[in-house]
Order: C-alpha cells, then sequence, then structure tokens
C-alpha cells in the first residue's frame, strides 16, 4: 500500500536516506539544495511484506530566484509510478517558468517522455522551455 504526504520547506530523515540511497556517490549538493531552497514536496510511503514503512518515492519543486525552477524526482527503483508521473506531467505543462531536471540520459522511457512534452536534453540535463 502507497501513502502519499505532501510537505513545504521541510527535509526529514527518511528524505536524506532516499537521497543518499538515490545518489550514493553526490548526495551532499541535493542535501544541500533541499536545506537552502523553498521547495513542495510530495512523498510517498510503502509498507512492506514485514510491515516495515519506509519512504519509496518522493517529488520536489524547488522555487528559485532564478529564470527558471527545478525538480528533483527519485524513487529507489527508478520505476515512478503512474500519480509520479501524474504530477511530473502536470506541473510540467501548467508552470510559468522555465523548468531544469538534472536525470540519466540513458533512460530510454524518460527519453520518450521528454520528447512528448516538448523538452530537450543538455547533457545530463533536461529543460523545459
Amino acid at each position: 500500500m502507497t501513502e502519499r504526504y505532501y510537505i513545504e520547506n521541510e527535509l526529514n530523515e527518511d528524505m536524506i536516506e532516499l537521497i543518499k540511497h538515490h545518489l550514493p556517490n553526490n548526495h551532499l549538493d541535493t542535501i544541500r539544495l533541499y536545506e537552502n531552497f523553498n521547495h513542495e514536496t510530495v512523498l510517498y510511503y510503502i509498507t512492506d511484506e514485514r510491515g516495515i514503512r519506509r519512504l519509496d518515492a518522493m517529488i520536489s519543486y524547488f522555487f528559485f530566484d532564478f529564470s527558471y525552477d527545478s525538480i528533483v524526482v527519485m524513487q529507489r527503483d527508478n520505476n515512478f509510478n503512474r500519480d509520479m508521473w501524474k504530477i511530473l506531467k502536470d506541473t510540467i505543462k501548467t508552470r510559468s517558468k522555465q523548468l531544469r531536471i538534472m536525470s540519466d540520459p540513458t533512460n530510454q522511457a524518460l527519453r520518450r517522455a521528454v520528447e512528448r512534452l516538448k523538452g530537450y536534453w543538455v547533457e545530463d540535463e533536461i529543460i523545459f522551455e
């Protein structure tokens, strides 16, 4: 079962653990991002067959004082659920500023989604004008 929660401008231990899991060699910059910029985040918790509850995924929208904003999306197995894809798609379509997302350019499903939503890649960054 998946539980969904909304938070604002918060960084909790579950989030730090997921960031370290997702970015084992490059987590400090992402943690600093959460500590220093306003964001709205959706957290997805799951309970496994042993009854252990853990953070499985999160989507964060960062509000910058730049010409663009950013999104951070993480899921333990890099297999986003439908709700996550819907939030991403809706956010991309309704944003008011350029949006930049750091990601893995080798992910073919993501490449197809970026093309459908009229974004483009610059190295490991997705840009939506």
